[in-house]
């Protein structure tokens, strides 16, 4: 699974890394790839060759092409990758969803109520909303939730939470 983050902030992008990597140590049997661009208008040029990611973590509010830009983009282009917004503005929120956006979140972004184990199918986080999608490539499911603060849960194997 490929993952990509898109944020002119060099800090917000480590930020939203980290807690990627800190999933890849609690479920070590889910494999993914995460790539950074902190120029927007790169990523689109390898959005228009094609080289697409399974999700796509993006700031809305950045120099030359903007987050609607790049999802646009991978929509006209028939792409189905997940688009989750992480910005600091909230000015785009209901022009996101027209781009079909799992998510639309407000930085800064954390994440509590870590899973402690990877038995059972909920661990304890009481999550309200959940979206779903299968990759491409390795036969994966990943789960956004969120329920007022911004937690990933990737999942091998096609487990599913309810």
């Amino acid at each position: 699974m490929k993952i990509v983050i898109c944020d002119d902030s060099i800090e917000d992008m480590l930020k939203i890394e980290k807690l990627l990597k800190t999933y890849s140590v609690l479920f070590p049997d889910v494999h993914f790839v995460i790539e950074k661009y902190s120029d927007s208008d790169r990523l689109y040029r390898q959005i228009q060759e094609r080289e697409l990611a399974d999700i796509y973590l993006l700031d809305m509010v950045m120099p030359r092409k903007n987050g609607i830009d790049i999802a646009a983009l991978l929509r006209k282009l028939g792409s189905e990758s997940v688009v989750i917004y992480i910005t600091s503005s909230d000015d785009f929120a209901l022009e996101s969803y027209q781009v079909h956006a799992v998510r639309y979140l407000l930085k800064p972004v954390s994440l509590t109520g870590l899973p402690k184990s990877q038995k059972g199918k909920n661990h304890g986080l009481g999550m309200q909303s959940v979206s779903a999608f299968a990759d491409k490539t390795g036969g994966n499911i990943g789960c956004f939730c969120e329920d007022g603060i911004f937690q990933i849960m990737l999942f091998a194997k096609f487990q599913v939470i309810l």
